[in-house]
């Protein structure tokens, strides 16, 4: 993205080592990477590098970075989260040392050398017609009604929450979804054929109907205040406990999405 980072007076004005801590060159590449890519990108950037990245490196100089360090720190993070993820973090970590290189700071970034940790399939279990219908049942008025928004629209996490009343259309019986939360920012959804108007199932409609009830504020699932949900994370504690309510194994909420995907036009 960037070249000469760090320039030669400014690495003059280190430590006694004469070293460049990695915190302080990353900070540096965060910096002149805003702007550059989208605010979003951006920020989780930096939430991943300070998160995940700093509690192990950030007093480290760059050129005490070995490939055996990093390596370490892959495994160590695959006991907390994905492969997936730690691939993602990897990335941004790598680039910073990148520009290490390209600043002349190190010789070699020491990535190179370490593959990427295997990404594991998610595996995609949905729901059977009896089983939606359990844990619908179980689950208290308010959350079955949606379940029944998840489950019969096939709509993502991301896209229910930025869901606005003056999307829905009653008596054309559409949804039109053009806009999803990530990171806690609204933004449009990642590929242009996310965006799309859908068509109403009798089950969503009713439950769309019931939640408009008492609801004042422009957001189809807000919270007590009437803003914006926020963050999938309520969802998803809600949804583990009709699961076990029901007695069904536990799995992620976008499950609802897979299972809308496999369910037949009986429904």
């Amino acid at each position: 993205i960037t070249r000469h980072i760090v320039s030669k007076k400014e690495s003059e004005k280190k430590d006694a080592s004469g070293k460049t801590s990695f915190k302080e060159f990353a900070e540096k590449c965060l910096e002149i990477y805003q702007g550059r890519i989208r605010l979003l990108t951006y920020r989780s950037y930096v939430s991943d590098i300070q998160k995940y990245v700093f509690g192990e490196f950030a007093n480290i100089a760059l050129e005490d970075i070995r490939p055996s360090m990093v390596a370490a720190w892959q495994n160590k993070l695959s006991a907390r989260i994905s492969n997936k993820r730690i691939n993602n973090i990897r990335s941004v970590f790598s680039m910073i040392l990148k520009d290490a290189v390209m600043d002349e700071l190190i010789k070699r970034n020491p990535f190179d050398s370490v593959p990427k940790l295997r990404n594991e399939k998610v595996e995609i279990k949905p729901l059977s017609l009896s089983e939606v219908q359990r844990v619908i049942s179980v689950a208290d008025p308010h959350f079955a009604n949606v379940l029944k928004l998840a489950f019969f629209t096939g709509m993502r996490t991301g896209e229910m929450i930025a869901l606005r009343w003056d999307k829905i259309d009653f008596e054309k019986e559409t949804i039109r979804i053009d806009q999803a939360i990530r990171c806690g920012m609204l933004n449009p959804p990642k590929t242009q054929t996310s965006i799309r108007t859908i068509k109403m199932l009798p089950h969503v409609k009713e439950a769309l109907l019931n939640l408009k009830q008492d609801n004042d504020s422009e957001w189809v699932l807000p919270t007590q205040n009437g803003t914006m949900l926020y963050e999938p994370k309520t969802l998803n504690r809600r949804w583990k406990e009709a699961l076990k309510r029901a007695g069904l194994e536990y799995s992620v909420f976008y499950q609802t999405r897979h299972t809308f995907a496999s369910l037949d036009d009986s429904c």
